[in-house]
C-alpha cells in the first residue's frame, strides 16, 4: 500500500502539496505549491509566507520552497503584488545554517546507529527516522536540557512503546487467522524503528522483503541481526593485506554508486573488529597493555641477542636517525588472532613481516640511531645506538639481509643460480637434490625426496585469496559472468568520470595482479586495466568489477601440474596487431610449458608501433625466446630434464619466415637488432619454430578478450583445474 500525505493550509483549506511515502519519508511534488499560491485570492497570505522579513515562519518557508520560484507565473504574481522574495545562493549551505546543522545532527546519528548495528546502508531511511525519533525524545542543551517532544506535546507520554536497540534481532508474532497448527507462530525480522502512524514497531523481514508494523514483538537486543559481513560493513572496515595483518591504514569509503548492493542474506561471520586488539598509535598506550608490552619486550630481546647496536656517545659531526615503534595484529588463515607484533623501525619506514629477518644482516656503514622510546635505561639518556646490524627501515637492510643469508646458505654447500640469484641448489653424488627459493624474507625449500603426492598431480590455487578480494569489495553475492572482459568494449584514457579515490582502484588492481600467479586467464584483462592507474575513470572501474564477477564464477580455479612422462620445453607466442585504440600498439603474449605443464606466461603491451601483423608477431616471438633461453639456463643449473631442443609455436607464417630467413629485407630493416637474436638461436638449434592453426593457438588468451566458450577451451588446454568443482 502506497501512503500519501496532503499538506493543506489551515486558514484557506487549500492543498499546498501532496507527498508519496518512500522508506518512511514523504517526497512532495515540486509544482503543487506554486499552483496553490497562484490560485489563492489572498495576496496577503503569500506576502506573510514569502516576503515578510520579520516573520520567522516566512523565512523558513522561503528557504524550504525556493525551488518553486522558477515558475514564470509565480514570479510574475510576486512582482505584481510587490513581494520581494529572498533565497539563499546556489551551493551556499552556510546561508541556511540552522537547517544544515540539524541535517548534520541527523546524518551523524544515523551513521552511528548504522555502523554500530552493522545494518546495511540501504536502510538509511529507517536510520534517519529512528535518529529523529530519538533526538526528539532526548534532552536538548538549546532548550536548557528539556525534551523537545515533551514541550511540544505536554499531554502525551514520551514513549508509546518501550525503546529498543536499532538493528537487533526480533520476532514478529503472526496473528493472521487461518494459519496451520504446525506452522511458525513468529517471523524473524530486523528491527528498524518505530511507526509514526501506528503504535507499533517497524520490523523488516529479509525473507519476504516486507515491512511489518506490530506491537506484539519479541526482541533479542543482545543479538545483532547482522554480524560483521561484507554486506553490513563498508569496504573501509573490511580490509586485510597479505599477510592478513589488521593495520591502521584502511580503504577509504567507496562511492555509493561504485559497488553493487549485496543481497540481504548475511554471509558467514568474520571476527568483529571489536573482538580484535587495537593496534596502538603511541608507545605510552602500548606499554599500558600487557600484550603489546610483551611484544615490545620480545622485540628488544631479539635486538640485543643479535647484537644490533652498541650504546655509545654520539661523535661530533655525526647525526642520528630516529626510530619508532610500529604495532600490528597478526591474523591467521582462520581469521583468529595469531600474535601481536611490535617492531622497532628506523625512520624510513621500510617494513617487512618475517620475524626478525632483517636483524641478521651485517651493516658495513656507520649509522647512529636514537634509543628506542620506552626502553631508555636510567643514566643512559645521553647515549645513542651505533648500529652493528641492519634494522627495519634502513635502506641498506634488504641488501644486508640477502648478503648475509646468501653467504650462510653457501657455507652449507648450496650454490646460487646464475640465472636467478634468488634460487639456491645442491646436488649430491647419489643424484639427490635440494632447491631453495627466496622471495624477500619468505623461503621455500623443496627436494627430490617424495613423501606423499596425489596421483592426479599438484594444483596451485589461490581460492582463499580470491574470496578475500570478493569479500573486501562486497562482491561475494554478485552475479558471475563467463568472460573477464567484454570483447566489444575498448578502454581508453579519460573514458567517463574520474574516480574520487584513484588509490582504491590501484590497490584493487594490485591485488588482481597478484592473483594472476595462478590465474593465467585474467592476465590480459589485468594488464589492460593496469594501463589506467594514473587517472582511472568509472569505465575502468566497471572493467575491474567485471573481472571480479568472472572470478566469482570460478574462485577455486588454479593450475594443475602432473607427471606426463617428458620434460620437453614448448612455448606458444601470439600478438594482437594494433589492438590498442589509443596509440595503436600491439600486445605480445606467450605461455611456456615444461613437460606439458604451464610454468610461465605473460601479457605485455609492445614498446613501439608495429607496421604489420608479421612485425608484431615477430616481436612477440623475440619476447618468448628470451623466456625460453632463461629457462634453459635455469634448468641446466638445476639439472632438470634433458638438454633437448625447445619448441616455439606461432600462428603467423610471415613471422616464422622472418625468423628463419637471415637475409636483409626492406620489411624488417627498421626492427631493432636485439629482436633478431632469435635467428641466431634457431640457426644454432637451440630453438625450433613451428606453425599452429589459430584455433589451437593457446597464447590467444594473453593478447585479446575472448568469448566464454573460447576461454574455457584454452583454459582446459593450459591445465586450469578447480579442486572444489572438478570437471
Amino acid at each position: 500500500m502506497v501512503l500519501k500525505l496532503w499538506l493543506k493550509d489551515r486558514s484557506t483549506g487549500k492543498t499546498i502539496g501532496i507527498g508519496r511515502e518512500s522508506q518512511g519519508l514523504y517526497h512532495l511534488t515540486s509544482d503543487s505549491s506554486a499552483a496553490v499560491c497562484i490560485s489563492t485570492d489572498a495576496p496577503l497570505l503569500i506576502h506573510n509566507r514569502l516576503a515578510t522579513l520579520v516573520s520567522p515562519s516566512s523565512r523558513r518557508w522561503s528557504s524550504f520552497f525556493h525551488f518553486v520560484v522558477a515558475s514564470v507565473p509565480f514570479t510574475s504574481f510576486m512582482s505584481h503584488h510587490g513581494i520581494l522574495h529572498q533565497s539563499s545562493c546556489a551551493h551556499t549551505p552556510q546561508q541556511n545554517g540552522v537547517a544544515e546543522r540539524k541535517n548534520r545532527h541527523l546524518v551523524e546519528t544515523a551513521r552511528t546507529i548504522l555502523l554500530h548495528s552493522n545494518v546495511p546502508f540501504r536502510f538509511w531511511g529507517d536510520a534517519v527516522l529512528t535518529a529523529c525519533y530519538l533526538i526528539n525524545r532526548m534532552p536538548s542543551s538549546v532548550l536548557h536540557d528539556q525534551i523537545p517532544h515533551s514541550l511540544l506535546f505536554p499531554d502525551q507520554p514520551l514513549y508509546f512503546l518501550p525503546p529498543r536497540v536499532f538493528g537487533c534481532t526480533c520476532f514478529v508474532h503472526i496473528l493472521t487467522p487461518g494459519q496451520d497448527k504446525l506452522s511458525a507462530k513468529a517471523m524473524k525480522c530486523l528491527f528498524l524503528g518505530y511507526s509514526r502512524l501506528q503504535k507499533g514497531y517497524r520490523c523488516y523481514s529479509l525473507e519476504t522483503h516486507r515491512y511489518f508494523i506490530s506491537a506484539d514483538v519479541t526482541f533479542f537486543e543482545d543479538s545483532p541481526f547482522f554480524s560483521t559481513t561484507s554486506e553490513s560493513l563498508p569496504v573501509s572496515e573490511v580490509y586485510h593485506r597479505r599477510p592478513r595483518v589488521v593495520a591502521l591504514s584502511l580503504f577509504p569509503e567507496a562511492p555509493a554508486d561504485s559497488l553493487p548492493i549485496p543481497s540481504a542474506s548475511p554471509a558467514p561471520a568474520l571476527p568483529s573488529p571489536n573482538d580484535l586488539p587495537i593496534a596502538s598509535e603511541s608507545t605510552h598506550e602500548a606499554l599500558s597493555h600487557p600484550g603489546w608490552r610483551q611484544a615490545m619486550v620480545d622485540e628488544m630481546a631479539a635486538l640485543h641477542s643479535n647484537g644490533t647496536w652498541d650504546l655509545v656517545v654520539l661523535p661530533s659531526g655525526k647525526s642520528t636517525v630516529g626510530c619508532r615503534w610500529v604495532y600490528a595484529v597478526k591474523v591467521g588463515p582462520d581469521g583468529q588472532v595469531d600474535r601481536l607484533k611490535a617492531r622497532l623501525v628506523a625512520k624510513g619506514y621500510t617494513q617487512l613481516d618475517i620475524k626478525n629477518a632483517f636483524l641478521h644482516g651485517d651493516l658495513a656503514e656507520e649509522v647512529y640511531m636514537e634509543q628506542p622510546p620506552g626502553f631508555v635505561a636510567q643514566g643512559e639518556s645521553g647515549l645513542v645506538c651505533r648500529l652493528r646490524r641492519s634494522l627495519y627501515g634502513l635502506k641498506q637492510s634488504p641488501r644486508a639481509w640477502f648478503s648475509r643469508f646468501s653467504s650462510v646458505v653457501q657455507e652449507f654447500g648450496m650454490l646460487r643460480s646464475t640465472a636467478d640469484h634468488s634460487v639456491f641448489y645442491h646436488h649430491n653424488s647419489l643424484g639427490q637434490c635440494i632447491y631453495l627459493v627466496v622471495y624477500v624474507d619468505d623461503i621455500v625449500i623443496t627436494g627430490s625426496d617424495q613423501d606423499a603426492q596425489s596421483s592426479s598431480g599438484v594444483v596451485l590455487s589461490q581460492r582463499k585469496y580470491a574470496l578475500d578480494i570478493l569479500e573486501e569489495t562486497g562482491m561475494l553475492d554478485c552475479k558471475p559472468v563467463d568472460t573477464p572482459m567484454d570483447p566489444n568494449v575498448k578502454l581508453v584514457p579519460g573514458q567517463g568520470e574520474p574516480l574520487g579515490d584513484p588509490g582504491r582502484y590501484r590497490r584493487l588492481v594490485g591485488k588482481l595482479n597478484y592473483l594472476t600467479i595462478t590465474r593465467p586467464d585474467i592476465s590480459f584483462p589485468v594488464s589492460v586495466v593496469s594501463q589506467f592507474l594514473q587517472s582511472p575513470c568509472d569505465s575502468h572501474w566497471d572493467a575491474v568489477i567485471r573481472i571480479l564477477r568472472y572470478i566469482k564464477s570460478t574462485p577455486g580455479q588454479g593450475v594443475l601440474y602432473e607427471n606426463r612422462g617428458h620434460t620437453q620445453v614448448v612455448g606458444y607466442t601470439d600478438a594482437d596487431w594494433a589492438g590498442s585504440p589509443t596509440d595503436r600498439r600491439s600486445t605480445s603474449g606467450y605461455c611456456v610449458f615444461i613437460g606439458g605443464n604451464l610454468i610461465s606466461w605473460k601479457s605485455k603491451k609492445q614498446d613501439v608501433v608495429a607496421r604489420s601483423s608479421a612485425e608484431a608477431e615477430y616481436r612477440a616471438m623475440a619476447l618468448a625466446t628470451c623466456e625460453l633461453i632463461w629457462l634453459r639456463h635455469l634448468l641446466q643449473e638445476l639439472r632438470f630434464g634433458k638438454d633437448e631442443q625447445m619448441k616455439l609455436i606461432c600462428d603467423n607464417q610471415a613471422a616464422l619466415h622472418i625468423a628463419s630467413n637471415p637475409v636483409f629485407h626492406e620489411r624488417t630493416k627498421h626492427i631493432e637488432v636485439d629482436c633478431h637474436f632469435i635467428r641466431e638461436k634457431i640457426a644454432s638449434g637451440c630453438v625450433a619454430t613451428s606453425f599452429v592453426n589459430s584455433n589451437d593457438q593457446l597464447a590467444d588468451i594473453f593478447t585479446k578478450s575472448l568469448r566464454g566458450p573460447r576461454i574455457k577451451y584454452i583454459c582446459n588446454k593450459l591445465g586450469a583445474y578447480d579442486v572444489y568443482a572438478p570437471a
